[in-house]
This record gives C-alpha cells, structure tokens and sequence, in this order.
C-alpha cells in the first residue's frame, strides 16, 4: 500500500547560517505542535552553508526537515528553496531565535482565515523582560535605504498601540510572518533580484500593492531576539559583501518600486561613496572589494567568492 504524506496547515520556514543556538532554541519550541504523529505543523530548515553544526541539528530534531545548501545562498533562494518544497497552506518565515507558543501558529492562521483584509499576520516578539522587539516602520524610501546603507539603522520606528487587537503594519521588522503559500506563488515568489537584503520589505509593498494588509497582532506574543543579517561597523572582506548586496538590494528596490533611473542613481551614488573608501587607505582590501562588487552586481546568491 503507498503510504499518504501528512498533510500539514502549516509550514514554518527557517532560513539561517551559522546561529545553531538560536535555531535549537526554536526548535525546541516547536516540538509540541511538530513532532509526534498528530504533528500539525511542518519544519523546514534551509540551512545556508553553515559552518558552526546547525545543519546537524537533524539529529536532535528529526521533525525538522533539513534543506542544506552547499554554499551561501542568501536569504532569498533559502526562501524560495524552502517554499517550493513546503507542503502546508500557510507558511510562516521566521528567523531562528523565535520561541513559539504551542497556540502561537493556530491563532496566527486563524486570523488569517478570518480577515479577508489581511493577506499577512505577525506576532508581536518580546524580549525576556516582555519588552517588544518587534518594530513597525513605513515602507522604505530612499533616505531609509541610504541610511541603512551608511549607518546599519532603519531610524526611528512608527509607535503602535500594545493593548489594540490588531495594528496596520506597513513594514514589519522583527517578526516572523504568516501568509499563504499560494500568496507567495502568486507574487513568483521572492524577486530575486535581491540577495540578502530588502526582499522582506519588497514582499511589504507587495501585499500593499494588492490592496491588502499586513496585520500585527500585539496580543499574540512569542519570546526571544530573532537574528538578522547585520553589517559590521568595521569593514572587512564579509561586510563588504553584505555592504555590497545591501546597496544592490536597495537599488533593485527604487528601481522596481519608482523606475529604472532612480535605480540607477541609487547604485551610482553607493559606488561613487565605495569609490571614496577606496583612498581612505583605512581597509583597503574590503573597500575595493565592495566597489567591485557594487559595480559588477554581485548580490548574495551563491555566485559570491
């Protein structure tokens, strides 16, 4: 007799290199709803070329299903990678470090079925302390985009009401997100054009662009610091990568969202500022290295020296 697959409502989706630590951490929360033969949810984990022991976590974790890339894909192939394969109606992306509720999933989803407005809901993250870690924040222009690209900050983000049922959000920083699976299909999935910066906030604009919301329920609450892909305040040869695909995430986003040209000048104004570091003599290396990856276009994407 062949054997049926399970059918699952949902499929959590983490993407992560090297953050073993804060991917058991949310493994471990999911064990209540993913293991055992009544599991109602799927894990996924694609794992980016890790180096530190988290594509070993299969055999603590044997729920998780384990999707290893044999170098470092970015985010958004890790994405599209783990979506293609993901067999549940809803997906939620989140990145490792998020401590789960065993009801965090099922009201998340429920919410989603019930508001014919919201094509994405989210948790509110909090700390230890309960302080909120999640951030809310327009949707990203140029000055945004610049200055995440100078200084690694998005600003200061919108206030919201913690004691309202439900929050408009714009742009979500901080959050796992829950949409349907065939929503990203719908979209072709995540534009690659980016690598590993901006797609979250390209999918944003999307729903927006759809006539939909993004909803942020404060009242659901899930626990921990979710990682991020920060770029070190002292260049050296991996920042420049990430500074590089930074700038170029940015750039296929004006570019997309507000023309060719403004694209266009966005990129040009990154490289004529790489252009500069390059005879401050201070990391000589790691500048041009950024230059030229700026200037050829050399996104994260697996293609990366």
């Amino acid at each position: 007799m062949e054997e049926l697959s399970p059918s699952f409502q949902t499929s959590v989706l983490i993407v992560t290199r090297n953050h073993a630590d804060e991917l058991r951490r949310t493994l471990n929360s999911l064990i209540p709803v993913a293991a055992g033969e009544d599991a109602a949810v799927e894990v996924l984990v694609v794992d980016l070329a890790s180096t530190d022991g988290s594509a070993q976590l299969d055999n603590e974790f044997p729920f998780a299903k384990f999707l290893r890339s044999p170098r470092h894909f970015g985010w958004v192939r890790g994405v599209n990678l783990g979506t293609r394969t993901a067999i549940g109606e809803f997906i939620c992306l989140t990145a490792p470090g998020v401590q789960f509720a065993p009801e965090t999933l099922g009201a998340l989803v429920g919410h989603l079925e019930a508001d014919p407005q919201a094509l994405a809901v989210a948790p509110l993250v909090v700390d230890a302390q309960g302080t909120p870690v999640t951030r809310v924040y327009p949707l990203p222009d140029r000055e945004m985009l610049s200055n995440f690209w100078r200084t690694g900050g998005l600003g200061r983000p919108e206030a919201f009401d913690l004691s309202a049922p439900t929050v408009t959000a714009p742009y979500l920083v901080n959050s796992p997100l829950v949409l349907r699976r065939r929503s990203l299909a719908g979209m072709n999935y995540v534009d690659e054009r980016y690598g590993q910066f901006w797609a979250d906030a390209d999918i944003c604009f999307e729903v927006r662009r759809a006539g939909k919301s993004i909803v942020l329920l404060p009242g659901v609450k899930v626990a921990g610091l979710p990682v991020h892909k920060p770029i070190p305040d002292n260049l050296d040869r991996w920042g420049a990568i990430l500074s590089a695909d930074a700038a170029l995430g940015a750039a296929a986003y004006i570019g997309k969202h507000e023309g060719f040209l403004a694209g266009l000048g966005f990129k040009l104004g990154t490289l004529a500022r790489s252009f500069g570091g390059v005879f401050s003599f201070s990391s000589f290396g790691p500048h041009i290295t950024r230059f030229l990856s700026i200037l050829s276009g050399q996104k994260i994407d697996g293609t990366q020296g």
